[in-house]
């Protein structure tokens, strides 16, 4: 969508005049990350018109009041979504209401919705992770934590230790400068019926980046496991997934590459695609953003193409076409909710910050919730963004996140 179609919606918007239709263009182009800038000069430009002021006031969230009442358009007859627009820029973050959208200043002094914010906060995850060599040693990768800051929008690290850390079937396995491992030929391996199997695993609260032998890229997310061969067979190139994992493969049409997740196997030739295997989630999430896959299952198979995804429910497989930029948020330095329910959301939350969650009110768990907030945020920013836009509590007692009634 170009700058002046968003500018012009987002006027119609304010003056009432949208269509349902046009309100869920709007919706839609709303929440992607690289609108922040363009939101946060159309939202600034709103809150200076006297138009939208209140009884002559500049209250921030009185103004925003009188532009909701004076914006608010029904677009569908089912329930409207709590959405949510945020993004950091030095210590600014925007929020946004409209049709259930909030926007809001993180500095402004509005009512919190996280209780007890006198305990520890909680830091993003750090770029870290256990490599475990087919002898059984375990190497820790990335002992620089990713603190606030040091990422760039979920990229690797600019700096790293860039050293040799082992040696195994002929290739010499090195973690680089800019701290994600790589596997180099060192000479022809002895036995390559025998494959040497290293495993790659972040825990919660962490993530990480791998180039595997053949030049393929894997980032792996929050309590994820990757197992693959230091050297790839002739016949096959193929890794085992559990958690959620983006794969960059190179391109071979003589050696296909598959993943095997435990429930389906994914089979490509070069492509760019998520899996989401998490085993606490409903079902197993196939999404590609390039090229095309196969994915196979007990109960059938399915080959997709960019911009679908399938979801494989206990062998049962479907597949529809979707905008896969939710589903790659996550490697890209972003939580994006595209009507997405709490309990869903709270699920990744859990990962990525190592926290235990629970509901104390599970009425709240069917809260359905869309727009993006970066990764790089603490919890607690995390946590006042969902709260105020969807009027829930939440109480942090350590480790652990408590949804109140």
């Amino acid at each position: 969508m170009t700058e002046d179609r968003l500018k012009q919606l987002f006027t119609g918007y304010l003056e009432g005049l949208l269509s349902g239709e046009e309100l869920l263009e709007l919706r839609k182009e709303f929440i992607r990350p690289g609108h922040a800038a363009l939101m946060d000069e159309l939202m600034k430009a709103a809150f200076s018109n006297p138009a939208y002021r209140v009884d002559g006031l500049t209250d921030k969230e009185k103004v925003l009041d009188e532009v909701v009442k004076r914006g608010r358009v029904l677009s569908e007859k089912r329930p409207v979504s709590k959405w949510i627009y945020f993004y950091a820029a030095g210590a600014a973050a925007v929020v946004i209401i409209f049709a259930g959208v909030m926007w809001f200043h993180t500095g402004d002094k509005g009512k919190g919705q996280t209780a007890n914010q006198s305990v520890v906060d909680i830091a993003p995850a750090a770029y870290t992770a256990t490599l475990t060599l087919a002898d059984g040693r375990k190497i820790r990768l990335g002992d620089a934590v990713n603190e606030e800051g040091s990422q760039d929008s979920g990229a690797i690290r600019d700096r790293g230790i860039g050293v040799t850390l082992a040696r195994e079937g002929g290739m010499v396995i090195e973690q680089t400068d800019k701290g994600e491992i790589v596997y180099r030929k060192e000479q022809a391996s002895t036995d390559l019926n025998v494959p040497v199997i290293n495993m790659l695993t972040t825990a919660r609260h962490e993530q990480f980046r791998v180039t595997l032998p053949d030049g393929s890229h894997v980032w792996l997310n929050s309590e994820s496991t990757l197992k693959y061969p230091v050297v790839f067979r002739e016949r096959e190139r193929k890794v085992e997934l559990s958690g959620e994992g983006f794969f960059e493969v190179s391109a071979n049409s003589k050696l296909p590459f598959e993943v095997v997740t435990g429930r389906q196997t994914v089979k490509v030739l070069g492509t760019q695609f998520n899996i989401n295997a998490y085993k606490d989630e409903p079902g197993i999430l196939t999404t590609v953003t390039e090229g095309a896959v196969r994915v196979e299952t007990s109960g059938g198979n399915k080959v997709l193409h960019a911009d679908q995804q399938s979801i494989n429910k206990q062998g049962v497989l479907t597949a529809a076409a979707i905008d896969p930029e939710a589903a790659i948020a996550w490697k890209n330095g972003y939580f994006m909710f595209d009507n997405k329910n709490l309990a869903s959301i709270m699920r990744e939350i859990a990962r990525w910050y190592d926290v235990d969650v629970v509901f104390e009110d599970h009425s709240q768990e069917d809260q359905v919730f869309a727009g993006s907030i970066p990764r790089l945020s603490r919890v607690s920013e995390v946590l006042n963004l969902l709260g105020k836009a969807g009027n829930v509590r939440f109480k942090m007692n350590g480790n652990q996140i408590i949804i109140t009634k």
